[in-house]
């Protein structure tokens, strides 16, 4: 895909710097709905943190626990 960080400065072109998406999209070779999908996302999450961004970018995020591992342990 694209190397790490790639789609994040993308981002943060168009949130920080303002430019266009379809600009910044022509630039970077990323197709112009999936950066608008980036962006929409990093803006209704809200977030400023690299490290969650990244998270959302890479569409992975840690499984939910519905145990804590003491009550994991007693099964």
């Amino acid at each position: 895909m694209y190397p790490d960080g790639y789609i994040l400065k993308a981002v943060r072109k168009v949130v920080a710097e303002k430019q266009k998406v379809c600009d910044v999209s022509k630039a970077t070779s990323i197709p112009k709905r999936s950066l608008l999908r980036y962006v929409k996302n990093i803006l209704a999450a809200g977030i400023q943190d690299e490290a969650e961004a990244t998270t959302i970018i890479g569409g992975y995020q840690k499984p939910r626990k519905v145990f804590s591992s003491e009550q994991e342990k007693q099964s």
